[in-house]
């Protein structure tokens, strides 16, 4: 997903960078670009997009947390009495057997058990608002973003 972002917001640049020059906001010689209502129109749209980009961005976050917690306790749920830690050796011993308390996780990449632990408890830690924890690349990308095209505007 992050790739997705950084791929969307380098587009997004591009089409900034293409406005200034077009613009000639970055020439050197001296001149002054005339002023242009329609330029500062765009420059207005681009700061109500970066703008709804990010609430956007905070709404699909919020709701993809509260999915994978949500899928997460259903798991924990199911496997109530296993710990994520044990291998499938210890589970065996115990006195059920079933193929639902195997924890497949700990046997076949155990070095993802210690990953899946610590984003399910910076999750949990965050409430109901998790605020750029998930996807903290793409809000940076963002940001930024919504930084140059402030300029790009206040620029016109």
């Amino acid at each position: 997903m992050e790739n997705y972002f950084t791929q969307y917001v380098g587009r997004a640049l591009g089409v900034l960078k293409t406005l200034r020059s077009l613009c000639k906001l970055d020439e050197e010689d001296g001149q002054e670009a005339p002023e242009e209502f329609g330029q500062l129109q765009n420059g207005l749209r681009l700061i109500e997009a970066c703008g709804d980009l990010l609430a956007h961005l905070e709404d699909f976050e919020n709701r993809l947390g509260s999915r994978i917690i949500s899928h997460a306790e259903k798991i924990l749920t199911a496997l109530r009495g296993v710990d994520l830690n044990e291998s499938s050796d210890s589970v065996k011993e115990k006195s059920f057997v079933s193929f639902e308390f195997y924890n497949y996780l700990a046997d076949v990449r155990p070095s993802e058990v210690g990953v899946l632990q610590q984003l399910l408890t910076r999750l949990q830690s965050c409430g109901s608002n998790f605020n750029r924890a998930l996807l903290p690349v793409a809000w940076a990308r963002l940001i930024d973003l919504n930084q140059q095209a402030h300029d790009f505007s206040f620029d016109i």
